[in-house]
């Protein structure tokens, strides 16, 4: 439509541009590389035109994001670095920290990490500057990670801190959950915590899943917190809690992954032939005993559960107690197709 008004000045360049970066953002979205370098490099072509020089650094990050992206690091140092210094001309220290952070970013990913912590610094220094709290805590995280990876672990959990605390000041608690997991982690997974080490994570982990409860009792995060529950119970020698950790760890394995995972072939046969044989299929249950028999003694507690399910036995949560997370998605296929034979078609496809 911009094309058939005829004339192009700068203000339709300048509505071009746009739509041409937006429709970079869209293929980003998609996954479309070729695609949305093509649209980025058409309204960095405008913005260059008509000098539009703030449009143009915009552009350049966008294209720098595509290279991180296309894990062409050199390339996404070379244009951020571009984007700072235009920033750094203009005056806008806002636009300037984003810019120090997603350099932070690249050299992260490259594994040097001290040009990492020296950008990240930087941005964490001018997000301070111009109050801007949950830019600040968003880079400290990246400063607690950083000093992480490098073994410098009081640092890291110092940064950890800081940031829990600003995402509980503005109000973040989904960011501060994230937070207080990524504490929890740092401090059990030492090769020797302390007692107090692991008393301490223990109250961040169950701060972090009280979080995640409030919001989405269903949210993936939830099982990942109660496997790093079971780690602490284990540690302290606390068995009774950790038999019960990681039976709700399991649970909402399941439940989410419920859908998503895709069986093999053998798995689906398993699958269906019990189904099949607890609904009174008698050919079913002597094929499901013949490979019951011949299975591999990797697949014992597996084996045992389906026996305990083919005596009528059907609490999930018992049943999956000695599986570990991929048996127990199994046993939960079966279970469901049990009590409904329809979730059996959407699970293991069209061809049964």
């Amino acid at each position: 439509m911009l094309e058939e008004l005829g004339q192009i000045d700068d203000d339709v360049k300048l509505q071009q541009g746009l739509f041409y970066s937006d429709l970079g953002d869209v293929l980003i979205d998609m996954r479309d590389w070729a695609g949305a370098r093509s649209a980025y490099e058409t309204s960095l072509a405008l913005a260059q035109e008509r000098s539009g020089v703030r449009s143009t650094a915009i552009v350049k990050g966008k294209l720098g994001n595509l290279a991180i992206k296309q894990d062409d690091l050199k390339e996404a140092a070379k244009l951020y670095q571009e984007v700072l210094f235009t920033f750094q001309q203009l005056g806008e220290p806002l636009s300037e920290a984003k810019t120090w952070h997603q350099l932070g970013v690249i050299y992260g990913k490259a594994q040097q990490w001290e040009a990492a912590e020296h950008h990240y610094r930087e941005a964490a220094r001018l997000w301070e500057s111009q109050g801007d709290s949950a830019g600040t805590a968003t880079t400290w995280h990246q400063l607690a990670i950083v000093n992480q990876r490098v073994g410098q672990i009081e640092v890291a959990k110092a940064w950890y801190e800081k940031t829990a605390e600003v995402f509980r000041q503005i109000n973040q608690p989904i960011l501060r959950s994230t937070v207080l997991t990524d504490l929890a982690m740092l401090l059990q997974s030492q090769p020797h915590p302390s007692s107090s080490d692991l008393t301490t994570a223990h109250q961040y982990a169950k701060a972090a899943l009280e979080i995640w409860q409030t919001f989405d009792p269903t949210a993936a995060e939830i099982w990942k917190i109660y496997k790093i529950l079971v780690e602490i119970a284990e540690k302290q020698g606390l068995a009774s809690e950790e038999r019960i950790y990681r039976q709700k760890a399991k649970v909402f394995y399941v439940k989410i992954q419920y859908g998503l995972q895709k069986f093999t072939p053998s798995i689906r046969s398993l699958i269906l032939g019990t189904v099949m044989a607890v609904n009174g299929d008698v050919d079913a249950l002597e094929k499901l005993e013949t490979a019951m028999q011949s299975a591999p003694n990797s697949a014992t507690k597996l084996i045992e559960t389906q026996r305990r399910i083919l005596e009528g036995e059907r609490d999930e949560a018992t049943l999956m107690g000695p599986l570990d997370f991929e048996d127990s998605m199994i046993i939960h296929a079966i279970l469901q197709g049990i009590a409904d034979p329809t979730t059996l078609q959407a699970l293991l496809g069209e061809d049964e």
